[in-house]
């Protein structure tokens, strides 16, 4: 991520459709743990591509997310993410 700042890059599109997700919630909590503590902060905006079988994980793991206050959405539809990844972001 620090690579991403160096650059001014503050919008990331995650491709998991090729990803098995065999997680429970607690998993995807303790995930969620590592991801608010080390990878991500408020300023970036993720959007994330899951299959119809991870939607559970994607979901979960974005409510985890979002309670944290980080602009990360899940999506089953690469077109909607980049739509919502090209938005103008209110402040």
């Amino acid at each position: 991520m620090k690579e991403a700042e160096k650059y001014d890059c503050d919008r990331f599109l995650f491709d998991e459709r090729k990803l098995v997700m065999n997680l429970t919630s607690h998993d995807v909590y303790l995930l969620a743990e590592e991801f608010s503590g080390k990878l991500l902060h408020s300023g970036f905006r993720v959007a994330a591509l899951h299959t119809i079988d991870n939607a559970h994980v994607g979901s979960d793991f974005e409510t985890m997310l979002r309670n944290r206050s980080f602009n990360y959405r899940s999506f089953a539809e690469r077109e909607e993410a980049v739509a919502w990844l090209k938005a103008k972001v209110e402040a």
